[in-house]
C-alpha cells in the first residue's frame, strides 16, 4: 500500500458503523438486532427514515468487499403515499 492510500483506506472502512436501533426489532423486525449503516446517520435519523420504507426495511450494508471497500446493500421499495388534492 502507497502512503497515499492509508488515508483513503481509513476513510473506506469508517464510513459504515454498527447500530442497535434494532436490538428490540422494533425498527424493522425481519432485520437483526444489530445492522451497519453509513456512519454519517445517527440512530434518530435512521427511525425517521425507516418510516418511508415498506416494512420500516432502511438501506442496510449487507457486504462489502475486503480489498476495494464496493458494498451491496439492501432495502424494500420507498413506500408510495397518495397525495391529497
Amino acid at each position: 500500500i502507497r502512503v497515499c492510500d492509508v488515508g483513503f483506506l481509513h476513510w473506506l472502512y469508517f464510513q459504515w458503523r454498527l447500530s442497535a436501533a434494532n436490538a428490540q426489532y422494533a425498527l424493522c423486525p425481519v432485520y437483526p438486532s444489530v445492522i451497519a449503516v453509513p456512519a454519517r446517520i445517527d440512530d434518530e435519523h435512521l427511525m425517521h427514515a425507516s418510516t418511508f420504507r415498506s416494512k420500516h426495511r432502511l438501506p442496510v450494508l449487507s457486504w462489502r468487499h475486503p480489498v476495494n471497500g464496493a458494498t451491496i446493500t439492501r432495502s424494500s421499495q420507498p413506500m408510495v403515499r397518495s397525495r391529497l388534492m
